[in-house]
C-alpha cells in the first residue's frame, strides 16, 4: 500500500538531456512510515480456488490503484484537475498557480 501512495505523490523519475537525474537510490525518493498514517489490514476469509492454499495477492493489486485512488483525493479536496502521476507538491503549486 505504501509503495503505491508513494508512486502517487513522492516518487519520481526525472530525464534531462537524455539522462535519468536520479541516477542512484539515493537520488531516488522513497516513501518510508514517518510519511503516512498507520495502515491496519484485515484478514477476510474468502478462499481462491485458483490460489496456492486458497490465497490471494495482497500487494501488487494495491500499487495499481492506490496512485490513482490518491491523485483523486487531492483532485476531490482541492477542486482541481490532476493529469499526472506522481502529484508532488511542487506540481500542485503549479497546477492551482494555473487555475
Amino acid at each position: 500500500m505504501l509503495q503505491g501512495l508513494g508512486h502517487g505523490c513522492i516518487e519520481k523519475l526525472e530525464i534531462k538531456n537524455c539522462r535519468l537525474i536520479q541516477r542512484t537510490n539515493t537520488d531516488y525518493v522513497i516513501p518510508t512510515a514517518l510519511d503516512f498514517p498507520k495502515i491496519e489490514s484485515a484478514t477476510i476469509r474468502n478462499p481462491y480456488e485458483n490460489g496456492p492454499f486458497g490465497a490471494k495477492s495482497a500487494g501488487e493489486l494495491t500499487f495499481i490503484g492506490a496512485p490513482v485512488a490518491y491523485a483523486l483525493a487531492v483532485e476531490n479536496a482541492l477542486g482541481i484537475n490532476i493529469c499526472k502521476i506522481p502529484v508532488t507538491p511542487e506540481y500542485l503549486m503549479e497546477v492551482i498557480n494555473n487555475e
